[in-house]
């Protein structure tokens, strides 16, 4: 996976008021950590960091007033209402030094399970490596054309390249081929089940009324 190049800036304003300003302008405020350095408050372009979460980038290379620093996203903040990024987290890394990462799945081929009516699940589309930064694959392929109906492939099943080490949980299930869905009953059969006839409520039964019992009334406060 190549290394992006993210321009950024430090800043020094905090606190709600000025995120918001700086979201306002199209900037996101974002956070630089790590490696027992004191952390960095920075600015980068809302344009920028779409096109990494396009790209499934996950390593950057800062460049600030001149100064480098390779680092990796951690955590990336969305608005609920609009998904406009509201937040960005990044700790420092070193090219020579292996991380823990999130490679995401790409089956391979038809399953011979599909071709007989099953369905292929993802049971879960990324899985946990670590490796050098230079070395985090852009995809995992997993070859699914062997499967059959019930046949699934866990994380021991996937021939990592030597330079990946799986931290995922080797019985975990990647992908499955899962029987068909069973058909829904037909309308006549479903006019054929028995129907009950509702038990009939006096008047008297009716119109009775349960009152929930009175609540104690909190005392009011007082007026300062």
């Amino acid at each position: 996976m190549a290394v992006s190049k993210l321009q950024a800036w430090p800043r020094e304003e905090r606190g709600t008021p000025a995120c918001r300003r700086l979201r306002r302008q199209g900037l996101v405020p974002a956070v630089l950590y790590g490696r027992k350095k004191p952390n960095l408050l920075m600015t980068i372009r809302e344009q920028d960091l779409d096109e990494l979460m396009t790209e499934h980038t996950s390593i950057v290379e800062l460049n600030w007033d001149g100064q480098e620093q390779p680092a990796q996203i951690k955590e990336i903040q969305f608005d609920e209402l609009n998904d406009r990024i509201l937040h960005a987290d990044f700790a420092r890394i070193s090219l020579t030094e292996r991380i823990a990462v999130t490679v995401p799945i790409e089956t391979h081929g038809e399953a011979e399970g599909v071709r007989e009516g099953g369905v292929l699940e993802m049971q879960t589309h990324t899985v946990e490596v670590e490796c050098l930064p230079e070395d985090i694959p852009d995809a995992l392929e997993v070859e699914v054309s062997h499967l059959e109906i019930g046949d699934a492939v866990r994380v021991k099943d996937v021939p990592f390249p030597q330079k990946l080490t799986p931290l995922s949980n080797p019985e975990a299930v990647l992908v499955a081929v899962v029987p068909p869905t069973e058909e829904p009953e037909e309308e006549e059969e479903l006019l054929e089940e028995v129907v009950t006839e509702p038990e009939l409520i006096s008047r008297e039964e009716e119109e009775e009324e349960i009152l929930p019992e009175e609540e104690e009334a909190e005392p009011e406060e007082e007026e300062e």
